[in-house]
Order: structure tokens, then sequence, then C-alpha cells
């Protein structure tokens, strides 16, 4: 048969699609083919659904015959598409040429893109003869039994039947030419599956019908003609019956069961791709989620390194304060060496001046005092003021470690939730008894199957003792197909439970890990409150209906059974009741300790206030005290000498006070931090509570999504078995039905036997032919297979690429944890790098303590210098007028005595004098000692620094290294979203050449059946025109063609 719609099962919706195009059009025309679509619409329409129910009886699709119908018309209403079905002869043929699906037009096709390559009236009619060959052939084949296959009527149908598409060709042959349509539905075709630009399928058209003009043949003349028609019709019929013989082929059948089930498994390895492509998203998500994280760490870090250089400034600001005071020290020098010149100008004026001086130092000294005393009660104030600070502190200390107690409170209370979640365990374990309830359910439905099974064997067994009284094997064959096909649909529900135990034990695990993590979440006050009161309400209810029902007193066992529950749950609701209002008052305590840690920082920010009043007391007393010294150092060097020391202890105390002032805005400022901390405290109890508070939301939201899902379960289950038994009942009725018409067809057989025993000779002769075709589909079936190895092996190797690409998320996820435990130690180090500067901020402190004592005992030893060098110079003075009044009394004529005398005490002073030197000797290697000392501290003191300075270059090197490995975890991530990506992407490919392939092994299939089939009559010498025409638009040469011009978008 050229065409090949006879034997394929996929090619008779196309051919439905066809007939119902055909109609319409006749309909809008008002010719006199209405009677000729009415007779086709009658017997071929009975014969296509008769073909259409062993087709899906076959492939165990109980849908109607019209939704088949309906789906056809709906896949196929473009002539384009059409043509390509009648080139492939399968319905999938769209997808295996990788053209796109037409949009549905539901008005008839326009004449100018129908093909139409017949020029002359009889090769037209050849044409519509192969192409309507099988509903010519099926309305005898299904009746049989009434008249012969070589009857005229038969001829007269075929032609009425035909004439629609026909005329059609003939009306527009005269306006267009044979070259010209071909070329336009070549066009189109090219058209619609590729997006080149016209020019390009404009030559692509050229080549086609330039290779279809070679491939073409001669026609043959009329009479010839004749015959082939004479002869294709006889063979028509006898194929006919071989076709009904090889559509009861259980190989067949068990082939499409296998592709089915080949499918079925593709299906289910997408959905774990999909699921695997789901985790891959969760632990992307995951990983963001660390990214951010340890951006965050990093920002922290950031801040401490911040607050590293403002405090490596402040120790700058010290240095800078040094390097003051160096030259203060230096003026101060330059000052002694003033004062001493000028000091050695006026030691005469001092000499008559000293009585008055004595008095004014005298008044000096009172004032002095007074300022003592002064600094000593502001002194006073200071300590009071130091000693409430530490008392605040006491009081911050031990609001400390009352939150502490409220923190171990509050894990009390969580393991008294843990205790809560144990009993959410105990209605697990009811929860699991119920589903074991049901599990028993199913059992009873398993027994159920089972005695359907055994009915089936009894059936078996009858119908093997009616098969010696029925002298065909056909229906005997038939009923046995039929009971194949029960205990296919049997094996299917067994399948079928089976998958629904599997998701049974899914969503029975999903349940156990649902409890798991409410276990995890052990905050549910308020919801297990309002459970517990509804339990109490529904076992009141319950004991009320039990009461109802019984209409008797209940034993007091059980009563006292109810009353403990009842004492229990509301024993449990007063206990949480208690716990909620300890939350709130630890709320409220937090709330009174916070107020008063805000009234002591206002004292504090008071007490510093008065400091710095009294600073700027002292401050003003210091000014109005170096312009006394400036007005009274031209009288007194003594007296300014002192009132230098005095100001030099001032200044000392100043420097303490300040010292103090700073620790003081120190001890604020850790306060201060101190309430940040306890206010995110409070802030993250009250995120704590509002998560706890979501959490027992969403248990909420997961224990109604379950119990609506095990509802859902009971439903289905329900249907499900009451799906099986009407199938059950529905299988008995046709398994009946089917027996009845057993027996009509026996008695039918006997007629027909004798006809067919001529056939059988003529089909022995056709055996041998098909045995050769059986090899070649063989071997097509070989290739096919190969194709389905090669598809498992893509897909194994895009699986170990899926597996490659968990394994480097893992590696990433690994390299991620090493991250953060390398930030964890970076932060540890940070800690100790801590701990290291606040010691060197208290090493800092000490040396400046020191470093002031040792000015202060500087400044002291060279007052004492100076004392002394001033005692020396009077000496040395009164020796001098000691010598001159001994010259004096030389000169004179005195007693020995007086002389004596006055060489003793020149001899004590010169004692006194050597002494004096000696104890300024001391003073000079003391104040050596001290310098070297002050030296000793500098050097230590800048060491350090310099050691700070390294320590904080690595932490600023160690931090943009780490920024770098955060940077390459990002890129990384990039990559691998990129390579997600690309797998999804090559999933889908495979996905969607896995699909094109099964339509093109399915089209495949169907051509093999077809070939079987049409085979024996392709052999015969008699065709010549129509298989001649025909074969233009053979499956092999178009794809050829197709291939040639670069059509193939699939590709194995």
């Amino acid at each position: 048969v050229p065409d090949g719609k006879s034997g394929s099962y996929g090619n008779l919706d196309g051919g439905i699609g066809l007939r119902r195009d055909r109609e319409e059009m006749w309909e809008g025309s008002g010719r006199e083919g209405g009677v000729q679509s009415n007779m086709w619409s009658g017997s071929y329409r009975a014969g296509l659904n008769r073909s259409l129910g062993s087709v899906r009886d076959a492939q165990s699709h109980p849908d109607p015959p019209q939704q088949a119908i309906e789906l056809s018309s709906n896949r196929r209403p473009s002539p384009v598409n059409r043509l390509i079905n009648r080139f492939d002869g399968a319905t999938p043929a769209d997808q295996q040429r990788g053209l796109p699906p037409a949009p549905q037009h539901h008005r008839a096709p326009s004449p100018h893109v129908m093909p139409k390559l017949y020029t002359s009236p009889p090769s037209s009619t050849q044409s519509s003869v192969g192409r309507v060959q099988t509903p010519a052939t099926k309305v005898p084949g299904n009746s049989a039994n009434r008249r012969p296959a070589n009857e005229p009527t038969q001829v007269d149908l075929i032609d009425s039947q035909v004439t629609p598409d026909l005329l059609l060709d003939q009306v527009q042959s005269g306006e267009t030419s044979k070259e010209e349509r071909v070329m336009k539905t070549v066009y189109n075709i090219l058209r619609q599956g590729s997006s080149e630009s016209d020019v390009v399928i404009s030559h692509k058209v050229k080549a086609i019908f330039q290779k279809i003009q070679s491939i073409m043949p001669k026609e043959i003349p009329g009479d010839e003609w004749a015959r082939e028609k004479r002869g294709l019709e006889t063979k028509v019929a006898q194929l006919q019956a071989a076709l009904q013989q090889d559509r009861r082929d259980p190989g067949l059948k068990a082939e499409l069961e296998s592709c089915l089930d080949e499918n079925l498994q593709l299906q289910e390895m997408l959905d774990r791709k999909k699921r695997e492509l789901n985790e891959t998203q969760s632990e992307l998500i995951q990983l963001r989620m660390d990214k951010e994280h340890a951006e965050r760490q990093v920002r922290e870090l950031e801040d401490q390194l911040v607050e590293f250089q403002d405090e490596l400034r402040r120790e700058n600001g010290s240095k800078t304060d040094l390097v003051s005071c160096q030259a203060q020290l230096m003026e101060l020098h330059q000052l002694k060496q003033k004062l001493e010149e000028s000091l050695r100008q006026r030691e005469r004026e001092l000499t008559a001046l000293k009585g008055a001086l004595k008095e004014e130092v005298a008044t000096h000294d009172r004032e002095i005092e007074a300022l003592r005393e002064q600094y000593s009660a502001d002194m006073e104030k200071l300590r009071s003021s130091m000693e409430q600070v530490s008392q605040s502190q006491a009081g911050i200390e031990a609001e400390r470690l009352r939150v502490n107690t409220t923190v171990r409170s509050l894990q009390q209370q969580l393991e008294d939730c843990r205790d809560e979640s144990s009993h959410w365990m105990e209605q697990f374990h009811t929860t699991r008894d119920e589903l074991r309830t049901t599990k028993q359910e199913l059992l009873q439905l398993r027994l159920e199957r089972e005695e359907f099974e055994d009915e089936l064997k009894e059936l078996k067994d009858r119908i093997g003792t009616k098969k010696p009284q029925t002298p065909e094997p056909r229906p005997s064959e038939a009923l046995s197909q039929e009971l194949q096909r029960c205990s296919a649909d049997l094996q299917k529900t067994k399948s079928e439970l089976q998958n629904q135990r599997t998701e049974f034990d899914k969503k029975v695990m999903e349940v156990i890990s649902i409890k798991k993590s409410q276990q995890n979440q052990e905050a549910e006050l308020r919801y297990e409150m309002d459970r517990l009161k509804e339990q109490l309400q529904k076992a009141k209810e319950e004991f009320a209906k039990a009461q109802e029902k019984n209409k008797r007193l209940p034993s007091q066992a059980a009563l006292s059974d109810l009353e403990q529950k009842l004492v229990e749950a509301q024993s449990e609701a007063s206990q949480l009741k208690e716990k909620l209002s300890l939350n709130e008052e630890e709320l409220e305590m937090y709330k009174s300790r916070l107020n008063k840690a805000q009234t002591d920082i206002n004292g504090l920010h008071d007490a510093q206030r008065d400091q710095e009043a009294t600073h700027t007391r002292l401050r003003e007393k210091l000014s109005r005290l170096e312009a006394q010294l400036q007005s009274n150092a031209t009288e007194s060097s003594e007296a300014e000498l002192a009132l230098h020391s005095e100001v030099r202890g001032l200044r000392s105390e100043l420097d303490e006070a300040k010292r103090k002032a700073s620790r003081l805005t120190q001890e604020l400022h850790e306060v201060a931090v101190r309430l940040e901390a306890a206010d995110r405290d409070k802030e993250t109890l009250k995120q704590n509570v509002g998560q706890l508070e979501e959490g027992k939301r969403q248990q909420e939201r997961a224990l109604e999504k379950l119990n609506r899902e095990v509802e859902s379960l009971n439903a289905s289950l329900k249907e499900e078995n009451q799906a099986l038994r009407s199938q059950l009942e529905e299988q008995k009725e046709r398994t009946r039905r089917e027996v009845q018409e057993a027996q009509r067809h026996g008695n039918e057989a006997k007629s027909e036997l004798e006809r067919n025993e001529l056939d059988l000779r003529r089909l022995e002769e056709e055996t041998s032919r098909q045995k050769k075709e059986l090899q070649l589909v063989c071997e097509e079936r070989d290739n096919h297979q190969l194709d389905k190895e090669l598809l498992t092996n893509r897909l194994r190797h895009l699986e170990g690429e899926v597996e490659a690409s968990k394994t480097i998320l893992g590696e990433k996820t690994r390299e991620i944890r090493i991250l953060d435990d390398k930030l964890k130690r970076v932060e540890l180090e940070l800690e100790e790098e801590r701990s290291t500067v606040e010691m060197l901020t208290e090493r800092v402190a000490r040396s400046r303590d020191q470093i002031d004592q040792l000015r202060s005992e500087l400044m002291q030893e060279r007052s004492s210098k100076q004392d002394l060098e001033l005692d020396k110079n009077a000496m040395e003075r009164h020796l001098k007028e000691l010598r001159n009044r001994v010259a004096d009394m030389e000169g004179h004529s005195r007693s020995s005595v007086g002389v004596s005398q006055l060489e003793n005490k020149v001899q004590e002073l010169e004692d006194q004098l050597r002494a004096e030197e000696r104890e300024k000797n001391s003073v000079l290697a003391s104040q050596r000692r001290m310098e070297r000392k002050l030296k000793e501290l500098n050097l230590t003191l800048d060491e350090e620094r310099h050691a700070h300075t390294e320590q904080r270059d690595q932490l600023l090197l160690k931090v943009k290294a780490l920024k770098r490995q955060v940077d390459e975890s990002e890129t990384e991530l990039e990559r691998m979203d990129a390579l997600r990506r690309k797998a999804q992407r090559d999933v889908e490919e495979q996905v969607e050449l896995r699909e094109a392939l099964q339509a093109r092994v399915t089209a495949l299939e169907t051509n093999i059946k077809r070939k079987a089939v049409t085979r024996p009559a392709l052999d015969s010498s008699a065709l010549s025109s129509d298989e001649d025409d025909d074969s233009l638009y053979d499956s092999s040469t178009i794809t050829s063609i197709l291939t040639e011009s670069n059509l193939q978008t699939s590709s194995c």
C-alpha cells in the first residue's frame, strides 16, 4: 500500500483528522458530495472505532474513542502536518523532524497550501485509492460473514468515499501548475521549522525540487492502471485478513507495555533529578547565608580594627604629650639658667630684703595652706564620687549576676519544654498506631485482591473446560489475550498499591521529621495551653457521650483515672501560666534595671561635670599663682623656687585629676557599653519570643497540613478501593460479554474456516517473504535498542556530572567551614590581642605614673640642688668675710685665743662645704640614674608601640586575606551557580531529546508494523503508477532530503 495507513495504529487518528477536515470542506461547498461524506462517516467510522478500541485495549487506556478523535483533530489541523504524517505514516512525526506544533485552526484549510502533486485524472485517482484503502478494506473486513471481499459494491464505495479531496485537487489543478504547488508545499514545510531568511529557504526549496524531479518516475497509461487497481483490491482484501490476525499478536502488546514501563522509569528519573536540583538549590541558599554571616564577621573585625586604630591614635597623642613635656622641660631648664643669672645679679639685693621677704613668705605660706585645704576638700569630693561610681559598678555587676540567674531559669524552662516535647512524641506514637490501622485496612484490600485473583483463576479453568467444545482456536486465543490483559491490569494495580505504600511510608517519614523539628523548637507554651484546654473539653465531651451511650454509671477506677488526668492537665496549665507570669516579671525586672542604670549614668555625668568645674577652679588658681610668682620673681628667688615646686605639685595633682577624669570617662563608656549590651540582650529576648511564636504558628500549620494529608490519603484510599471494585465488576462483565461474543464468533467461525483454508495456502507463500522482512525489522529494532543504550549512557554521563557537581559543592562547603574555623581563630586571636592591648595600656599607664613620679623626684632634687648651691654660695661668702676678718685681725694685735677660734670655725665651714659637695655629687648621681630610667622607659614604650603597630599590620593583612578568600568563595559560588544552570539546561535538553527519541521510536515501531503488513503488496510487480507516485513521499527519501537541507533539529 503506498500511503501506508492501513496497518498502523498510530495513523488512525491522523486519518480521522483528515476525514474531518474533508467533511468540513464538503459541508461548506454545496455539491453532491454530501451523500458520499455521509457514507464516509458511516461504515468507515465504525471500522475505525473498532480498530481504535483494539489498540487502546492493548495499551490499557480506557479512554473513549471520541476523545482520541478530538485529540487527533486538535493535534493535526494544518495541511503541512498532514503532509508530514503522510510522509512518515505516524502521529509524532513533528517531534521526529524537530518541527514545532502548528497552531490549532478550527476552520477548513486554505486551498493554496493543500499538497496536490497530480495533474492528470488517472494519477490523482490512483493517489486517492492509495490514500483511502484502509476504510475501503475495513468495511468488508468487519462484515466478512455476509459478502466476499471482491464484490463490485466495494469498488463503488471506494470511489464514493475518495471523492472530496480529489475533486478539490482537480479544481485547483487547472489554476496552478504542478511545479508551483510542490514548491509551495516544500517552502511552507521549511518555513515552519526554521528561522532562516527567505532567500536561503528558496534555495533549499529549489534543491529539494530538483531531487524530487530526479526521483519521479514516468506515468503509466490508463489500461495498466485499471489492471493494477483490480490486483490491488484483491491484495487489500487478503491483507485485511492478515491485519486482523496480526493485531492480535501479543508480542507487539508486550513491546508497547515495555515501552510504557520505560517511559515511567524515565519519568521517575526526571523526578529524582528535579529533587536533586532542589536540594542543590537549598544547599546554595545555605552557602549564601554562610557567606553573609562571614561578611558580617568581617565587618565586625573591621570595626574592631577601627577601634584599634583609634587607640593607636590616642597613644600617638600620648607621644605628642611626651614631646610637649620634654619641650617644657627644656624651657624650664632655660628658665632655670636665666633665673640663675638673675639670681647672681640680685644676690646682694636679696640680703637687704630678707626681713621683708620673710613676712611676705609667711603670708604666702598661709595662702598656700588655704589652697591646700581647698584642694584636699576637692580631692575628698572626688574620692566620694569615685566611691559612688564603684558602688554603681557593684550594682551593675549584681544586675549582671541577676541576668545570669534569669538565663539559668530560662534554661530550666527549656528543659521543661523538652519534657513537653516528649509528650508530643507520645502523641506521635498514637498517630503511628492509627497509621498501622490504615495498613491493616490495606492488608484487607490485598486479601480482597487475592480473592479476585482466585475468581480469575476459576474463570480461566472454566475457559479451559470450554476449549474442547469450541472448534475454532481464535476465540480461545482472544479470551486468553483478554485474560492476559486482566492479569496485566492486576499487576498494574499491584504496582499502584506498592507505589501507594511507598508514598505512605514517605509521608510517615515526613511526619517523623516534622516531629523532630518540633523537638528542636522547644517553646510552645501558649499553644500547649490551648491544646490542653481542648483536650480537657474533648475528654469531658467523650465522657458525657460515653455516659449517654451506656446509660449507666462508670466504674470508680475510670472516674478516678479521668479525675487524675483532669488534675494533671490543670496542673500543667497552672504551671504554664506561672511560667508566663515569671517571664513577664523578668521582663519588668529588666526594664527596672535599665532605668536604674540610666539614672546611674546621669549621676556619673553630673559627677563628671563637677570634676570639670573643680578643674577650671584649679586652673584659675594656678593662673593666679603664676601671676603672683611673676610679680614676686623680682623680689625673691627662694620664694619663686618654692612656688615653682608647689606649682609643679599642683600640676602633678592636676595631671592625676585628669587621669582620674579619663578613667571615669572610660568607666562611663564601659557602663554605656554594658547598657547597650543589656539593650541588645533585651532585643534578643524579644526576638526569641517572636521566633518562638512564629515556630508555634509554623508547627500549627504543619500539624494542619499533616491532618489534611492524612484525610486526603484516607479519601484517596477509599476512592482507589471503590475504583478497584468498579474495575473488578467491569472486568467481570467484560469477561461475561466476551464469552458470549466468543460463542457467537464460534458459530460464525465455522463458515469462515472454509474460506480461510484457501487463504492459508496463499499466506504460506507470503510467510517466506515476511520472514525476510522480519529479519529486516529485527535489524531495525536492534538499531533502536542501540539508540536507547546510547541515551541511557548519556543519561548516566549526566548523572555522573551531577554527582561531580555535588562533590564540588561538598568541597566548597568544606572550604567554607574551614574559612569559618579560620574566622573563629582570628576572632580568638583578636580577643587575645585585645587582652594584650589592654595589658599594654595598663603598662603605659603605669609607666606614665612612674614617669610622673620620676619627674616630681627630679624637680625635688633640682630644687634641693639649687638650695644647696645657694647655701654653698652663702657659705663661700661667709668664708670670704671670715678670711677678710682674719686678715684684719692679723693686721691688728689680738690674742691667739680668738685666732684659734676663728681657725676652728673656718675648718668647720670647710668640712661643711665638703659634706655639701658630697651630697651634691650624690644628688647628681641619683639624677643621672633617674634620667637613665626615663630613657629605658621611653625605649620600652617605643618597642611596645612598634610591636603594637606590627600586630596591627598583621591583623590588617589577615583581614585582607580573609576578604580575598571571601571574594574567591563568592566567585566559586557564582561559578557553581553557572555550572548548576548549565546542568539544568543539559538535563532539559536531554529530556527533550529523550521525548523526541521516544516519539521517533514509536513512529518507527508503527512504521515497522505497517511495513510488516504492507511489504508483500509492495513486492508485487503489478504496482506501477500509484506506487511510484507515493514513493516520492516515502519517509526515507523525505528524511534524506531534509537532512541534506539542514532541517534535523534532534540528534541521538
